[in-house]
């Protein structure tokens, strides 16, 4: 697989840490084991023996707790290991050997375990460009753990290739979406993308969106900033063989909601660089796509970026605008923003979907102010 530390990305290197499949439990390259596991009694045959150190050293043990209840799933499985890699990295572990205990009711229990793992150990793009000494990546080598059974050793390949292809897909998602304004503003966003996809499956151009109506009245106060014009970034990916279905994704990416002349006051300005999630959310869909490359599969993507900004070229309550179909809309608040620069590429997507096998059309996007209000500050791309 090509991983994130591909020799084309250098500003990819050390976005995660190598991914392993082991047989040995006592794999001495390995200095912390990680056992998770929802009831002992789940605990195959070759580790058995493992019950024994488990009664003398509690910490080795990530309990998920119980999993019958009508709201419990996978996640619980996610939280018990995120638990334990904060006490694992505060020991300064660098390598991991992680043990999930499948489950009769969670099929998925080891991807959600391995995936809650790579998580832990993201480290945000900003910290990673530092390059500075103490500024190393901390686990190097992430184990797992899979009984020697073929059938099992197998079906443990094929998990950790899907949770490489969704790990590299996330990590480009927290880099856009998590990045500062300026860091991700629109120019430094299409670059990344641009960067990412070089000698790949996945086709990226770069557009100023000017057939865009809406978006370009969004863009007005930004667009005399170079870094902070607005820009489309457009993919494509056409998997092999007969195409059987096509999906395209239109992706909100708001670098910096200021709300526009109906400006965000006091504090709710706070958090809404990461008003481009859903752009980032698209971007690393096909990241994902270029891990796995799907056959029968065509993706077509447009990831809009665009600043909404205050001063006098703001667009205003009261306009009237045109949009790509010819509907006239009237601005009542400016901080709707995201549905106008979503608006005419999903008009676009609607073209092309005419022309196309099977088409899905998806807009992504964060609605922060709401997000905020039903689930509090904090949420990230998981």
């Amino acid at each position: 697989l090509k991983t994130m530390d591909s020799k084309n990305n250098l500003h990819f290197t050390n976005a995660m840490p190598e991914l392993m499949i082991s047989k040995d439990v006592a794999d001495k390259s390995y200095d912390a084991v990680m056992l998770t596991v929802a009831d002992m009694k789940f605990l195959p045959k070759e580790l058995q023996f493992l019950k024994a150190y488990i009664d003398t050293f509690v910490q080795i043990l990530n309990a998920v707790g119980p999993v019958n209840r009508d709201y419990d799933d996978e996640r619980r499985f996610r939280d018990a290991i995120e638990a334990g890699m904060k006490k694992t990295l505060a020991a300064g572990v660098e390598s991991i050997l992680l043990i999930c205990c499948p489950h009769p009711n969670y099929p998925t229990a080891e991807l959600v375990t391995t995936l809650a793992a790579l998580q832990s150990l993201y480290r945000p793009l900003e910290l990673r460009e530092l390059n500075t000494t103490n500024n190393k990546r901390q686990v190097k080598q992430l184990g797992i753990w899979c009984s020697a059974d073929a059938s099992v050793s197998k079906k443990y390949v094929e998990m950790i290739k899907m949770a490489t292809a969704i790990e590299c897909g996330r990590t480009v998602a927290r880099d856009i979406g998590g990045s500062d304004p300026e860091r991700m503003c629109p120019l430094n966003a299409a670059e990344y993308t641009t960067k990412l996809f070089q000698n790949s499956h996945v086709h990226v151009t770069v557009e100023l969106g000017t057939e865009y109506p809406l978006m370009q009245a969004v863009n007005r106060a930004a667009d005399k900033i170079p870094r902070h014009q607005a820009k489309i970034v457009k993919l494509q990916y056409v998997g092999q063989g007969p195409i059987e279905e096509t999906v395209l994704l239109v992706g909100k990416g708001v670098t910096l909601d200021t709300g526009g002349l109906n400006i965000k006051i006091g504090s709710a300005m706070n958090g809404m660089s990461r008003d481009k999630c859903g752009a980032a959310a698209v971007i690393g869909f096909f990241q994902a796509l270029e891990q796995l490359q799907p056959k029968g599969l065509k993706a077509i993507g447009s990831a809009v970026f665009v600043r909404n900004s205050v001063g006098p070229e703001s667009f205003s309550c009261d306009e009237i605008l045109t949009s790509r179909s010819g509907k006239r809309i009237r601005i009542i608040n400016t901080d709707a923003e995201g549905r106008m620069i979503m608006l005419d590429p999903l008009c676009e997507m609607k073209e092309l979907a005419i022309g196309e096998v099977n088409p899905h059309i998806y807009t992504i996007a964060t609605l922060t102010g709401h997000a905020g209000l039903t689930v509090g500050y904090g949420y990230n791309v998981n």
